[in-house]
């Protein structure tokens, strides 16, 4: 098995798009990383793949070489961050990044019922780091079990969030799923969700350039 996570930090040139206009730079800029991602987990190039979207789900793969069958792919972007991820070996994906902002963390927790799952403390800004993490868990796992944000719960959450340590980076798998949660910088995180017994490992490969146009813009 192989995972890649190709990624590009946007600069703040892109700062001055408008909303819409930066979300369709996000997306072209995420489906150019995925091939890439995908091109690099297969030893192809990233021409030799072409992406979709699958009904309300995520990107699929509708083209790419004989020997690049069953490549999986996944799409995420936040802040300054775009993520494209592949991985051959795994039956699906799900990847999430998100940056840490200002939120009304006890009301969003307990609209979640995630009071227990925080671990909350004193610290402001160590709960608004850890509600990030646990939500880019959430969003991944939504995405792993092709489900919406607006559902009341998915079987990867339920699965791994009673194992998830809020606020640290962390490897583990529970209920037949397996997840990995890293650090971008600071400010943002990301996780990634599998239906498997453990992930293999993850190679995290830059690709700033990709994102020169969106500077630009």
């Amino acid at each position: 098995m192989a995972l890649v996570v190709a990624l590009a930090r946007m600069g703040t040139g892109s700062a001055g798009v408008r909303s819409a206009g930066l979300r369709s730079l996000q997306g072209r800029l995420g489906r150019s990383l995925a091939c890439e991602a995908a091109a690099r987990v297969n030893g192809s190039q990233a021409m030799d793949f072409e992406l979709a979207r699958q009904g309300d789900g995520g990107p699929v793969v509708t083209r790419c070489p004989a020997h690049a069958q069953g490549t999986v792919v996944g799409i995420t972007h936040s802040g300054n961050w775009v993520c494209g991820a592949a991985a051959r070996g795994l039956p699906g994906l799900g990847i999430d990044v998100q940056v840490t902002e200002s939120r009304d963390v006890a009301r969003l927790a307990g609209f979640m019922h995630w009071n227990h799952l925080l671990q909350a403390g004193n610290n402001r800004a160590d709960d608004q780091d850890r509600f990030t993490h646990l939500w880019t868990l959430w969003e991944a796992a939504v995405k792993v079990d092709g489900c919406t944000v607006l559902s009341g719960t998915t079987l990867a959450f339920q699965s791994l969030a009673p194992r998830c340590q809020p606020g640290r980076e962390q490897a583990w798998s529970a209920g037949g799923y397996a997840a990995q949660s890293l650090r971008l910088d600071a400010d943002h995180w990301l996780t990634i969700v599998a239906p498997a017994a453990a992930l293999p490992a993850v190679e995290l490969y830059r690709c700033d350039e990709l994102a020169g146009p969106a500077e630009e813009a």
